[in-house]
């Protein structure tokens, strides 16, 4: 019989409502999924989407399926140092992970995720062959700017040009902009912005359109197609805003980033088909915001 964990020197205790009909074992990591069950880095982009489930916090007691009734509690902690008489680390000051399995197990692990799309979580360091200290960081808003891709089919590729000193890709005719960037590894939920942000230079009647493609790196030798996944395109999209000259204007182009696209450390290079506009519009760039969950 596996022996228990002793938790010890525990901090942040919290009582959470475990999801019915749920099993979590004292030093499991727990995450959020329609309620609160064992954690798991486990996931499965593309169009049939399993996501990750971040740890938030570390059961101090179980409860068993049966227990589980959508209103009893558990003890959980948000750090702790753990001893396992089973368990076998490495050594000492080695990093953990929260593990990833086709079930949810709420376990940690030395090996950092290399499957495409798994969460990269840290979830705390071994200190000797049979303890480690846990320790579960917050999940925050992460964001990124990226400005125009070097090519584009403006009137002044590459370059650019400037009004009223924003600088970039003018959006003038049936222009095609690009963007290219990279999911963080510790990439969780689903997109909360992606917006194409416009100087108006006069611009009035504008209609664009988007496409993407995206891909993970091969994790080993293995090949990995560079149109792996492509998104939703979006069509007959517009600025918010009221037309006007010399003003900032938002295109949201977040429908392509969908719910099977948006997985940790995946490239992706969008398109922005500006296929028809009246007047101008300089390119500023793209804004991304989501959410990422952080070492402790």
């Amino acid at each position: 019989m596996a022996a228990e964990p002793i938790l010890e020197n525990c901090e942040g205790i919290t009582h959470l409502i475990a999801k019915s009909a749920t099993e979590i074992h004292k030093g499991d990591l727990v995450g959020y999924s329609s309620g609160w069950v064992r954690a798991n880095s486990y996931a499965v982009p593309g169009a049939s989407v399993t996501a990750t489930i971040p740890a938030q916090y570390i059961a101090m007691e179980s409860i068993t399926p049966k227990e589980a009734d959508g209103a009893k509690s558990i003890q959980v902690c948000k750090r702790c140092t753990l001893y396992n008489s089973d368990a076998n680390y490495t050594a000492a000051d080695y990093p953990l992970y929260l593990y990833g399995a086709a079930t949810a197990t709420g376990a940690h692990t030395e090996t950092r995720n290399t499957v495409s799309g798994y969460l990269v979580q840290l979830v705390g360091r071994s200190i000797s062959t049979t303890r480690c200290v846990l320790a579960i960081g917050v999940i925050r808003e992460w964001e990124v700017f990226l400005t125009p891709d070097t090519y584009d089919t403006s009137a002044a590729p590459g370059l650019g040009s400037v009004d009223a000193g924003w600088a970039g890709p003018q959006w003038a005719a049936a222009d095609e902009i690009y963007f290219k960037g990279r999911l963080p590894s510790n990439l969780v939920s689903t997109v909360e912005e992606a917006s194409v942000i416009l100087d108006s230079v006069n611009a009035s009647a504008g209609t664009a359109g988007t496409t993407i493609v995206a891909a993970f790196d091969g994790p080993t030798t293995t090949a990995v197609s560079n149109v792996e996944d492509t998104g939703t395109a979006g069509t007959s999209l517009d600025w918010a805003q009221t037309d006007a000259n010399d003003k900032i204007l938002v295109v949201d182009v977040s429908s392509t980033f969908d719910s099977g696209l948006w997985f940790p450390e995946r490239n992706f290079c969008l398109l922005f088909d500006g296929q028809s506009i009246t007047g101008a519009a300089q390119v500023i760039g793209l804004q991304l915001r989501g959410w990422v969950v952080d070492p402790a």
